[in-house]
């Protein structure tokens, strides 16, 4: 396990409650990463696999008993991303609750921008992985790109690919110089709102952030089918779900171009989904936190939870931890 930074964030630190992501299948978020801070007290984790669960049931059974020996005052919930998941998870025995990345993004920074001109057809913001599909943009004429340098994580051999292929793109990480920096939130939310159209090209991951950002600027998103809980937001009013391939992909975003559909409708409606499911995350931490150590009402809004969909380094995480 070679993981550099994690996303989530301390719920509480007295009781000591966390959500993590699992980055990948060798872990269960912090309580792996850095055990010795869970050793001696009891310690209660939500886990949010960032990717479908469909070939890591198995091993996720395995990871949580071994875990459960090496940290017995430990619980785990695993925070599913979408219903099916669930109950293969509940047949295993295994705690879980549907709640995956989007009800996590944050509403406050990614918003609609009045009076922004909308300068590409299309975005994808995503890391170059061959999971992510790139390809399937090339017919996109007007293409604007964000792109992420994770170690253990972006692939060089996909972005040289990608960079080759896709001549038209505009990488907005970019300067003139061909210099890489990562966007701020603040950044990427202007980059979605210069755009007519979100891509999200992966067949299997977790519920894609970008997916929420996309929404919650009232732009509306270019799918392919996928599991990994996306689709369960998504419809004809905001979405065009295609075939695979890059004629269908192009012709979707000019589409949903033509279309030029409201953005403050796409957002409330959006707003109106991940705040019902909000509350009933919020309703579960807290009688999960009162199963555990008889605290009422421990978790009183969802402010410290929203924008807990990105990633921190490892070294934050264990600042946070040291107060604990």
């Amino acid at each position: 396990m070679q993981t550099q930074a994690l996303s989530g964030c301390v719920i509480s630190l007295d009781p000591l409650v966390i959500m993590a992501s699992r980055n990948d299948d060798a872990h269960l978020g912090m309580a792996t990463v850095a055990p010795a801070f869970f050793a001696d007290r009891p310690s209660l984790h939500f886990i949010k696999p960032t990717h479908s669960l469909r070939i890591y049931f198995d091993s996720l059974e395995e990871r949580l008993e071994e875990t459960r020996k090496r940290l017995p005052k430990a619980k785990f919930v695993i925070m599913a991303n979408e219903e099916w998941e669930l109950a293969e998870l509940q047949a295993r025995g295994i705690t879980a609750f549907v709640a995956n990345n989007f009800i996590l993004a944050d509403e406050n920074i990614f918003d609609v921008h009045e009076n922004t001109s909308r300068q590409y057809d299309a975005l994808y913001n995503a890391m170059f992985r061959k999971l992510k599909n790139h390809h399937l943009c090339a017919d996109v004429e007007s293409l604007a790109l964000i792109y992420y340098r994770q170690e253990t994580y972006s692939e060089l051999d996909c972005e040289r690919n990608v960079r080759n292929l896709l001549v038209q793109a505009k990488y907005l990480n970019e300067t003139v110089n061909s210099t890489y920096r990562e966007l701020s939130a603040d950044e990427v939310a202007s980059a979605i709102n210069s755009s007519h159209v979100g891509l999200c090209l992966s067949a299997a991951e977790g519920a894609m952030r970008a997916c929420a950002e996309f929404l919650l600027c009232g732009v509306p998103v270019v799918t392919v089918p996928a599991i990994g809980g996306r689709a369960r937001y998504l419809h004809l009013g905001n979405s065009r779900t295609v075939e695979p391939t890059q004629s269908a992909v192009a012709a979707a975003v000019a589409e949903l171009k033509a279309l030029d559909l409201n953005p403050y409708d796409i957002r409330e409606e959006f707003l109106s989904i991940i705040d019902f499911e909000r509350r009933n995350f919020l309703a579960y931490i807290n009688a999960s936190i009162k199963r555990q150590f008889g605290v009422s009402n421990c978790v009183k809004n969802f402010s410290a939870l929203r924008g807990a969909s990105r990633y921190q380094k490892i070294e934050q995480w264990k600042q946070w931890l040291g107060a604990a």
